[in-house]
């Protein structure tokens, strides 16, 4: 394995562990009643059918870590866990908003 494919690999495995404490954390509060309807990896168009096909198929969509209805606020909310997010991350979640309405939120 070359140093590169290893740095990847342990970024990958903490990111992951990141990911997994999250959901533990958001099940936690989905038990309690505080959240609802939870999903992990919600993807949103972004491209609409007669363009899609100029656009490589990783640009159409914009892909969350976990989606759910906080019933404190009554807002649909989208968490992003990746830090930092690259530009095109930057852009996808602009894009999200200014489609959908829904501010991702970085946790």
């Amino acid at each position: 394995m070359t140093p590169i494919a290893s740095v990847q690999q342990a970024h990958r495995l903490a990111v992951s562990q990141i990911d997994n404490a999250r959901h533990a954390r958001l099940q936690a509060l989905q038990r309690a009643g505080r959240i609802s309807g939870l999903l992990k990896q919600p993807s949103f168009s972004l491209i609409q059918s007669p363009l899609s096909r100029l656009f490589p198929r990783e640009w159409q969509y914009y892909i969350a870590d976990f989606a759910y209805r906080d019933h404190s606020t009554g807002h649909y909310v989208l968490e992003d866990c990746r830090r930092p997010r690259a530009w095109a991350q930057e852009i996808k979640a602009w894009l999200v908003f200014w489609i959908y309405g829904i501010a991702v939120r970085q946790v």
